[in-house]
């Protein structure tokens, strides 16, 4: 996905951990809470990576907030071959 999509620099770039799986029909993003009361988010990631939902998860990935609210991690859905699994390869 690289600096295209998510932040990529020399400096840090991440302040949460991001989980990419792979997914060969959703794209999205689901943002995790550290305060488990509060419900997960997910958005709808287009291909753009200019859209308004990748601007927020850069954004979220960078602060460590979404809406002012502590994030704990994001997890990117996206169909991405080089992190695919077999069936017969999964636990």
């Amino acid at each position: 996905m690289g600096g295209k999509y998510l932040p990529a620099t020399h400096g840090e770039t991440t302040k949460i951990v991001c989980e990419l799986r792979h997914d060969p029909t959703e794209r999205r993003a689901t943002v995790k809470f550290i305060d488990l009361l509060e419900e997960d988010v997910t958005l709808a990631l287009p291909e753009n990576p200019d859209a308004n939902e990748w601007v927020s998860v850069r954004e979220c990935i960078k602060s460590k907030l979404y809406n002012r609210k502590m994030v704990e991690k994001v997890i990117i859905e996206w169909p991405l071959a080089c992190i695919q699994v077999s069936s017969k390869d999964k636990l």
